[in-house]
């Protein structure tokens, strides 16, 4: 019966994964957003490197803030699978008696 929670434990890595993976393709986007920039006048500019690495540093600030953001929540999943686990428990152990 406690498999339920493994099942709960591997949703939970996927989530996890699927998060870093949006986090990443985000910053991937806005990268190269980032980097062809528009003038005014219309034609557009390549930006330097520096530019790019100054982006870049930002940008990986803001990924480690929402990957610390989704950490939160998956640790807040993983309480209330184990709360449920142990309620579930509790209860099994009065019926056998």
């Amino acid at each position: 019966k406690i498999s339920r929670t493994s099942g709960v434990g591997i949703k939970i890595m996927e989530d996890s994964t699927n998060e870093r993976r949006k986090c990443m393709k985000q910053a991937r986007d806005k990268r190269r957003e980032y980097m062809t920039r528009v003038r005014e006048d219309g034609s557009k500019r390549k930006r330097t490197s520096e530019d790019g690495m100054k982006m870049a540093k930002y940008l990986q600030e803001k990924r480690r803030q929402d990957m610390k953001l989704a950490r939160e929540r998956i640790r807040k999943y993983i309480k209330l699978a184990c709360e449920k686990t142990r309620k579930y428990m509790k209860r099994a152990r009065a019926v056998s008696r």
